[in-house]
């Protein structure tokens, strides 16, 4: 295997002014046609950190599945560590760099139902499989995908988690792009109408920017090549497992 192993670069999510939310509203139905139906994406790019418990606990009472967080979170408060215990449901992603482990804070770890890694293979300069799995401290950890489907759907997903081979990668299929996905914009967290959109999906939070730190390059189907938030990966990469299963990386 010649593929070259690459870490994601993550940016701790800095809470900064405004929250972004402009007052926009529109028909929650609109949102749903053509849309991928298990997977919900939520852009936290410029949450404040005293507005992400309260959209913790807004979404857990939605009972999605698994609520996924795409990002790194440095700093952290008791509301922010009661919202994710209370809500039993909060995956944390994490990745490897030079034999170390960068993560959330570890209080926040203590507290999640677990965390997936998040490093990619590589052909050339751009994305093309996910790991399955990774060796650190003598023990097998699984990408945030395999992790998120586990927790998804554990007894659907049996037989493909009995096909895993610890640091085998294997194909994502980039088919689909941000507005293929059920974007949830923070604002919408309010209409009386989000747990129809959020009730047993995967949710995933992360940010949605397109600045060069938070995306990498891949190849769609169709041949183009396009930098995606490194969220739209995940999602990705686990629609090809929820559709295909587990397709070794040639």
């Amino acid at each position: 295997m010649n593929n070259l192993l690459i870490s994601w670069r993550f940016v701790w999510i800095l809470m900064i002014l405004s929250c972004g939310s402009s007052g926009k509203k529109s028909n929650p139905d609109s949102h749903l046609q053509g849309k991928i139906a298990p997977i919900a994406l939520i852009g936290i790019d410029e949450l404040q950190q005293e507005d992400l418990p309260l959209m913790l606990r807004t979404i857990s009472n939605c009972n999605p599945s698994v609520i996924a967080i795409c990002v790194l979170i440095n700093e952290v408060d008791s509301a922010l560590v009661s919202s994710v215990k209370n809500s039993g449901r909060v995956l944390l992603g994490y990745t490897i760099v030079d034999n170390r482990v960068i993560e959330s804070d570890a209080k926040l770890k203590r507290v999640s139902l677990g965390r997936g890694f998040m490093d990619y293979t590589m052909r050339g300069d751009r994305v093309a499989g996910n790991l399955v799995s990774t060796s650190f401290g003598g023990t097998i950890e699984y990408s945030m995908p395999i992790t998120i489907l586990q927790h998804h759907d554990k007894e659907r997903f049996i037989d493909l988690f009995e096909q895993l081979i610890p640091l085998k990668p294997y194909k994502i299929n980039f088919t689909r792009r941000l507005e293929d996905f059920d974007v949830v914009d923070d604002s919408e967290l309010d209409s009386p109408s989000i747990c129809e959109r959020l009730k047993g999906k995967i949710v995933l939070l992360g940010r949605m920017d397109s600045s060069p730190e938070n995306t990498v390059e891949v190849e769609f189907q169709t041949g183009e090549r396009s930098r995606i938030p490194q969220i739209l990966v995940v999602a990705n990469s686990t629609l090809t497992l929820l559709e295909s299963g587990l397709v070794e990386l040639d």
